[in-house]
């Protein structure tokens, strides 16, 4: 079984991994 604290930190890395890659997709329109 998976702690809170565990799944809390998935959570996060999920959420950052989402705002980098979009992120990512705003860099390439704002040429």
């Amino acid at each position: 079984m998976r702690s809170k604290k565990n799944m809390g930190l998935e959570n996060t890395a999920k959420r950052l991994n989402i705002d980098y890659v979009n992120r990512l997709d705003q860099e390439e329109y704002d040429v």
